[in-house]
């Protein structure tokens, strides 16, 4: 007769009980790393010369990121800027857009009178 004893059989019962929450962290950490990159990339290239040229900036500073652990971990990169669906998905229509105030004061080196 053969005679077996399991030795460390509570620390194996422990370990593997903190497995999923070990798992969800790195997921977590992972997920996060991505979206952060992502934005990054958004806001230093995409939006600063390569695909759209930078005017004043606001498009780029209102790119953001989320993290959801609700279900299943996903990270957003959006942006709460009015234009950029426009610049993301094309636009047609009419746009109304208010006169110059700009008056030419000068013509040819000559003063124009008012």
């Amino acid at each position: 007769m053969i005679t077996a004893y399991l030795v460390g059989d509570q620390q194996m019962l422990e370990r593997l009980r903190a497995l999923p929450d070990a798992i969800n962290s790195g997921l977590l950490r992972a997920i996060t790393q991505l979206g952060i990159a992502l934005q990054r990339d958004a806001q230093q290239n995409k939006l600063s010369g390569e695909v759209l040229s930078s005017r004043t900036g606001s498009l780029r500073s209102s790119i953001d990121l989320q993290v959801d652990q609700s279900g299943p971990i996903t990270s957003s990169v959006f942006s709460n800027s009015r234009y950029a669906r426009v610049h993301e998905y094309g636009f047609a229509g009419t746009v109304s857009v208010r006169a110059s105030l700009r008056r030419i004061r000068e013509a040819f080196g000559r003063p124009i009178g008012e």
